[in-house]
């Protein structure tokens, strides 16, 4: 990529160390900070949560490897850290919270975050829950299904249940499509193509505002999504959308939502670790919850060990 920039080209990267690595091998931003090769700026003004914020506080407390804990300052943003015994106990929490979040502030306001797509507070099966408090099943409603989830009750027993598209869904693009079309839309003239736009990008939320179902010819059925940008229509093939009432924290970099719901659970160790909560934990603008078991949530905390990447590039920039 840098081989095709001109010698007279500025480059700018913009990033935080403390959060997330990616996904592939390497640590590339952290290695261009400490190599001392690249000139660099830090900046120390925090502009997403206030200097009161019961957030930022908590995030500097993650930082330094110390528990978060319940930090509540009404005017400058609240943190709020509830125990729940088991994640069917920290889900039942979670819904309340979401109802009375999303009833005060509206959908798009309010984010439920986790660490899985898995398990009983991962994003499958949180999706579903959250879907039936907020947009429940209508008799007669044009759905097209989406997925199977297995959901476990209170008193242990599991069921499984169909996760579908309906009209009403938060939902998200998943993956970049730079020749998808993009729709305005008038009360006279209905949905028509909007030529001046193409493309969308991984990541992009919006609300599903029509689903039309063919009983007799799946490749008919269609779904529409009204983005912050206009609308995108989805026919036949629905694999680069999936619901957003809850998404992975690995989703979230880079986004922010005035309250952020997240699970703080046993079943979710093998994810859980210092840049996972702190990500987590920094998207939130005022309000924040965390649900689940206090040793979770202290394991992620003083869990630093995917801090350390073994690469090469720092010792290769300062050889040049």
């Amino acid at each position: 990529m840098f081989e095709s920039i001109t010698p007279y080209t500025k480059v700018i990267i913009l990033g935080d160390t403390q959060q997330l690595p990616s996904i592939g091998a390497g640590s590339v931003l952290k290695d261009l900070v400490e190599s001392h090769v690249i000139e660099t700026v830090t900046l120390d003004v925090v502009k997403r949560q206030t200097e009161g914020s019961g957030i930022l506080q908590n995030a500097n407390q993650i930082l330094a490897g110390q528990p978060i804990q319940n930090i509540v300052n009404h005017r400058d943003g609240d943190a709020y850290v509830i125990e729940r015994e088991g994640a069917v106990e920290a889900r039942k929490m979670m819904l309340r919270l979401v109802k009375k979040a999303v009833g005060a502030q509206g959908l798009f306001n309010v984010q439920v975050l986790c660490p899985q797509k898995k398990t009983q507070v991962g994003t499958e099966v949180m999706n579903y829950c959250i879907q039936q408090v907020l947009n429940p099943d209508k008799a007669g409603e044009e759905v097209i299904p989406a997925k199977k989830v297995k959901i476990v009750n209170c008193e242990g027993a599991e069921f499984e249940r169909t996760l579908n598209f309906k009209k009403g869904d938060k939902v998200i693009h998943i993956k970049n499509n730079y020749k998808m079309r993009w729709y305005k839309y008038s009360e006279v003239l209905g949905f028509t193509e909007n030529f001046e736009r193409t493309g969308i990008i991984n990541g992009e939320i919006g609300e599903i505002v029509d689903v039309v179902v063919d009983p007799k010819k799946k490749s008919n059925n269609r779904i529409t999504v009204k983005y912050d940008d206009g609308y995108v229509i989805y026919q036949k093939d629905f694999s680069e959308i999936d619901h957003a009432y809850a998404i992975t924290i690995h989703k979230a970099q880079g986004s922010q939502w005035p309250t952020v719901i997240a699970p703080g659970c046993w079943c979710n160790r093998i994810m859980l670790n210092r840049k996972l909560i702190y990500t987590l934990y920094t998207r939130a603008q005022t309000l924040s919850f965390v649900v689940g078991e206090r040793m979770a949530m202290n394991y992620a905390v003083e869990n630093n060990e995917n801090a350390v990447r073994y690469t090469a590039l720092q010792e290769r920039l300062k050889s040049v």
